[in-house]
């Protein structure tokens, strides 16, 4: 993409270096397993979010 957009080639690693400098972070997506229940996800996600807030 920067190849083609900028005509600019960088490898990742100096690309995260450049992130780092900058304080930012390069994560990958996550995805989800097709087998997942939805109720059990939805549920994990709302206490995570409870414990979150909860915390100092």
């Amino acid at each position: 993409m920067l190849k083609e957009k900028f005509s600019v080639t960088m490898k990742c690693a100096s690309i995260a270096a450049m992130f780092h400098r900058m304080n930012l972070c390069c994560t990958r997506s996550n995805y989800r397993l097709a087998k997942a229940n939805p109720k059990k996800q939805q549920g994990f996600t709302n206490q995570l979010n409870m414990v979150k807030t909860t915390l100092p």
